[in-house]
């Protein structure tokens, strides 16, 4: 057991089976906080693929990947338990599978990639593998958890998968097809997003757009008529004439400078008069 103290920090000399101590302050309230451990029979277990080289060009499965799940059997060093705690990533015996399951996979894909060379060696990839695993893994991991207190004693093989040789060399020589679906496929994903993002640009222009018609509209309401006629003109054509075609200058500035609402009725100019015919006639003398 570790003995932490919140001010003083981990105490050097564990708390080891059959033995015990006498620790003062844990009188103060939240001032020690303990941290047992089991050091005898502990088990860790995870799976691990190794891809084969090929595998994230071509984007294939895991079929075309090695595959070892296997039950590591360890005890901790008690005169290393200190220095091992400290080498968590936090104050919690709880890491330490993380902590172990980080590095045994480092020293897994150097076995397959160096030693064993499983890339070259599909064909009796297995038998290899599990000849390692009998005989030199255990050895191997003592090695490198040498520093760390950890004493693994066995190692159990649960499953172990080697992709077929004579598959992944077919899927090898399909390399090319497999490429330009990928490549395909990357296309079809990027375009995709280019046509998200050019959506999204387009609805912030049109909310933009809304917005400052909306300040004009609120600010100039004649503006509302104007938009209406614009809305119409897929269906009808319009003509647009200076308002002086309908009444003379001096009867468009005293329509304009006039607030009296009984003078806003302003007769038509009597030159310009309008036929049933559906014309305008300029009867202006020359």
């Amino acid at each position: 057991m570790i003995v932490e103290d919140i001010e003083w920090g981990i105490d050097k000399n564990p708390l080891l089976p059959n033995s015990h101590n006498f620790v003062f302050r844990r009188i103060i309230p939240d001032r020690i906080v303990l941290h047992p451990v089991n050091l005898q029979s502990n088990f860790l277990r995870f799976s691990y693929i190794y891809p084969l080289p090929s595998n994230e060009i071509l984007g294939l499965d895991e079929t075309f990947s090695a595959k070892l799940d296997l039950v590591y059997l360890y005890d901790i060093d008690p005169h290393k338990l200190v220095k091992l705690f400290l080498s968590l990533n936090s104050k919690d015996w709880k890491e330490l599978d993380h902590f172990l399951e980080y590095r045994v996979r480092d020293i897994l894909y150097k076995i397959l990639l160096e030693e064993i060379r499983i890339s070259d060696n599909l064909r009796n990839g297995k038998e290899l593998i599990k000849n390692y695993i009998q005989s030199q893994l255990v050895k191997r991991l003592n090695e490198y958890f040498l520093a760390d207190g950890i004493i693994f004693r066995n190692v159990y093989i649960q499953y172990i998968y080697v992709p077929d040789a004579e598959q992944y060399n077919f899927v090898l020589r399909q390399a090319p097809k497999y490429l330009e679906k990928k490549l395909d496929k990357i296309v079809m994903i990027d375009n995709a997003k280019a046509e998200k993002e050019s959506k999204t640009i387009l609805l912030e222009y049109e909310k933009l757009k809304y917005e400052e018609m909306s300040k004009l509209i609120q600010k100039y309401p004649e503006i509302l008529n104007f938009l209406r006629l614009e809305k119409m003109s897929s269906q009808a054509q319009f003509i647009y004439y200076p308002v002086e075609y309908f009444w003379s200058y001096q009867d468009f500035i005293n329509r304009m400078n006039t607030n009296d609402t009984s003078k806003k009725n302003i007769n038509k100019p009597s030159e310009k008069t309008f036929e049933n015919s559906g014309r305008f006639l300029d009867k202006t003398p020359p």
